[in-house]
C-alpha cells in the first residue's frame, strides 16, 4: 500500500509518499504509475514554474517522495496542492492500495 502525509504550516507544505500500491505486478500496476507520473510531473512543474527553487529539497527514490516547498514559492505549493488534489482522489478510488496518513 502507497501511504502519504501532508504537512501544511505557516512557513512550508510538504508531502511524502511511500510504498507501493501493490494493485498488480511490477509493470502493470496502474495505482502506482498513476502516483509515480503524479510525482514527476510535480517535480517537472515546479522546476518549470519556479526556476529558483532549489530542488535539493525535493527526493525522488523507488518507492518514495518528498516534497518540502517554502510557502514563498507561491506556484510551487499551489503545484503541491494540486498533487495533493490527484492523491485524495486516487485514494477514493482505490482504498486498498493508496491512504491518507493524518
Amino acid at each position: 500500500m502507497t501511504k502519504y502525509s501532508i504537512k501544511n504550516t505557516l512557513n512550508l507544505y510538504s508531502i511524502e509518499i511511500s510504498g507501493h500500491a501493490g494493485f498488480a505486478d511490477k509493470g502493470l500496476d496502474i495505482v502506482c504509475s498513476a502516483i509515480s507520473t503524479a510525482i514527476y510531473m510535480t517535480r517537472n512543474q515546479i522546476e518549470v514554474l519556479e526556476p529558483s527553487y532549489n530542488l535539493s529539497n525535493i527526493k525522488l527514490e523507488e518507492g518514495y517522495a518528498y516534497f518540502e516547498v517554502p510557502k514563498e514559492y507561491k506556484n510551487a505549493v499551489k503545484i503541491l496542492e494540486v498533487l495533493e488534489f490527484t492523491l485524495n482522489n486516487l485514494e477514493s478510488q482505490f482504498p486498498k492500495h493508496i491512504k491518507k496518513l493524518k
